[in-house]
């Protein structure tokens, strides 16, 4: 890997093609682009100076939420990826999908909501 390339990790908000593709052109010289999530999730080789405050910023600018990480490639060896899953990679809430396909999707009561 390229000592003089960080690697930016982008994680949108929403699900969303159109803002997708804004977030791939907010990233100079973005090099090998990996899809992670199709309309959700990617990374992609940036220059050193790039930092996770300036695409913050961008980002801002534009109006799109992220979760943005920038780090060095030195030693990078990325083997997992720890998240939450409902509504973040997936589009639904899995307690409500098990709930569902065990025929108890009436037996859970909603939340009360905070005030």
């Amino acid at each position: 890997m390229n000592t003089s390339l960080a690697v930016a990790t982008i994680v949108l908000a929403d699900k969303n093609a159109n803002a997708f593709e804004l977030a791939l052109g907010l990233i100079p010289d973005l090099h090998s682009p990996t899809i992670l999530s199709d309309g959700k999730a990617f990374e992609g080789q940036v220059a050193r100076n790039i930092t996770q405050e300036y695409l913050t910023a961008a980002f801002e600018k534009e109006g799109l939420q992220a979760d943005i990480c920038v780090q060095s490639t030195d030693k990078r060896r990325k083997k997992l990826l720890i998240c939450d899953m409902d509504s973040t990679l997936i589009g639904q809430e899995c307690i409500d999908e098990l709930a569902d396909f065990a025929g108890l999707k009436t037996a859970l009561a909603p939340l009360p909501s905070v005030p």
